[in-house]
């Protein structure tokens, strides 16, 4: 694991929550985690997914739709799925896939 070098860490996300301005406080020394780039890959793909179809119209669909909804569903996951697992996913090409 990687250390934090600089205890003074500016977070421009969370400067909007009032918390001192977006600065924290590292205690010198601390673990960071590694990073993990597929776990990215399959939050962006999960927000895809989600962003178009929530897991309750994801269920209802697979209950309930007409074949052509089912099918329109599983196209659109399929094909964010194929983005995720590609050899070098480009997230401007995440973004052009359409339910």
């Amino acid at each position: 694991m990687d250390y934090i070098e600089n205890i003074n860490e500016f977070d421009e996300g969370a400067a909007c929550l009032n918390l001192d301005g977006g600065w924290f406080d590292y205690t010198e020394g601390t673990e960071v985690p590694e990073v993990d780039a597929d776990h990215y890959l399959r939050a962006a793909a999960e927000g895809k997914i989600l962003s178009a179809y929530s897991i309750q119209q994801q269920l209802n669909i697979v209950r309930r739709g007409k074949k052509e909804e089912v099918e329109a569903m599983g196209t659109f996951i399929d094909a964010v799925l194929a983005w995720r697992g590609g050899a070098n996913p480009d997230f401007d090409e995440l973004e052009k896939i359409q339910p």
